[in-house]
């Protein structure tokens, strides 16, 4: 069928206005003159040019209910055909003309979703090493390294690496780039978090960073505290938090008296 989407935006912008008219929880609309408010963004849409727009159209009219959990997102949108770009979960700096790999991040190797490419059984790849030549093309600066990595996660990579900025004495590493690495330098960040906390405390407090009070802030949560609970205290770090559902259930646990421990007389002694 034919579209005339300018004046499809306009309707479903009415649209949009309407349902929170008739449907917001409280008749009065946090305050909001909402006839007003109507009046006020309507002519936005004029100059929307892509349903993007009108997504962020849409954002800014719900921001006037002040409300929480009121979303906007969705929309006719045109498919982008996306090539990945392989990653090495790693830090690389500029070096004389070279790229050196400044940090490695370790991850989980036994853990699909924290793989870490070059710190993988039998990749000898080390701090400070250059990387040279990636699937037999040559990396100087300031070519940008990922460009030489389009369509290389999950697939088996060559890279040349030295010691050194030159060729001579480089060597062939076969490794597998991974689509993303945010999980790998998010679990980085958290582990020097609680390593500082441990030292600064001289072991007397844990450090418990929840990323939501969703499922993986649960995951997250028993992890960590649940390890530490020899400690006198916790740090629990809610930065950056993603909002979720179990709130009560880490109270509850963090509200909770210690009742008995196991008792030996040559041991340590545990919680119960």
């Amino acid at each position: 069928m034919r579209l005339d989407p300018p004046a499809e935006w306009h309707q479903i912008f009415r649209e949009a206005w309407r349902y929170e008219r008739d449907f917001f929880y409280v008749k009065n609309h946090h305050g909001a003159d909402w006839d007003s408010v109507y009046k006020m963004y309507e002519p936005w849409v004029a100059d929307v040019g892509h349903r993007s727009d009108l997504t962020h159209l849409l954002d800014i009219l719900g921001g006037e209910l002040s409300v929480g959990h009121s979303f906007t997102g969705g929309g006719d949108t045109p498919e982008i055909p996306r090539v990945s770009i392989g990653l090495l979960g790693a830090d690389l700096v500029p070096d004389n003309g070279r790229y050196r790999i400044a940090h490695i991040y370790t991850g989980e190797n036994w853990n699909p979703d924290l793989r870490a490419p070059l710190s993988e059984p039998g990749v000898k790849v080390s701090e400070g090493d250059y990387l040279l030549e990636v699937n037999g093309v040559e990396l100087k600066v300031p070519t940008e390294p990922y460009s030489l990595f389009e369509g290389t996660a999950g697939r088996q990579t060559v890279i040349r690496v030295n010691s050194k900025p030159v060729m001579e004495g480089s060597r062939l590493v076969t490794v597998v780039p991974v689509e993303n690495e945010i999980a790998l330098r998010s679990r980085a960040w958290v582990e020097r978090n609680r390593r500082l906390v441990d030292s600064l405390s001289g072991g007397k407090l844990a450090y418990v960073w929840i990323p939501n009070t969703a499922d993986d802030g649960f995951i997250y949560f028993n992890r960590y505290y649940f390890a530490q609970q020899d400690r006198l205290g916790a740090v629990v770090d809610e930065r950056f938090n993603e909002g979720g559902y179990i709130a009560d259930y880490v109270v509850d646990l963090l509200a909770r008296k210690l009742r008995g421990y196991f008792n030996n007389p040559v041991a340590d002694h545990y919680p119960s």
